[in-house]
């Protein structure tokens, strides 16, 4: 179904809900499934008056290569996110106990961050970050 949450639009299946409200104050909106084993969380960066941004394939890779590397993730080498109807890059790190799935995408204009985390070795995983990978592919901005 098509969601509009966080001020983007993508396709998610009704199995995923909103548990914002349950985290601490500040948290990011995150999605979660009722039993799952992972979350999609969501940064969203709207232009809003200015000097209008031009952001760039370049950019975004730069930007996924610092998130990587502040948060002490295995060095990476983003891959061009096909299928989208914004332009982004995306990159997967495995660690013992967590999988991180990250994916910066652009109009140009506006960026959005959206990072799936969740439980390494439980099948469910790989399942959840299918699903946030279609979620990125089919993410516009509202």
């Amino acid at each position: 179904m098509l969601v509009t949450f966080a001020g983007v639009k993508f396709e998610l299946s009704e199995e995923w809900c909103d548990i914002t409200g349950d985290l601490d104050p500040g948290a990011p909106p995150t999605l979660a499934r009722e039993n799952g084993v992972g979350v999609i969380q969501f940064s969203v960066a709207k232009y809003k008056s200015g000097e209008k941004p031009s952001i760039t394939e370049n950019a975004l890779k730069d930007m996924l290569l610092d998130l990587f590397k502040s948060n002490q993730l295995a060095n990476v080498e983003p891959a061009i996110l096909q299928g989208s109807c914004c332009f982004g890059v995306s990159a997967t790190s495995a660690q013992t106990d967590k999988v991180i799935g990250a994916w910066f995408l652009s109009n140009g204009t506006d960026v959005a961050l959206v990072t799936y985390t969740g439980t390494s070795g439980d099948p469910a995983c790989q399942a959840e970050l299918a699903e946030a990978e279609k979620l990125a592919k089919s993410l516009e901005f509202a």
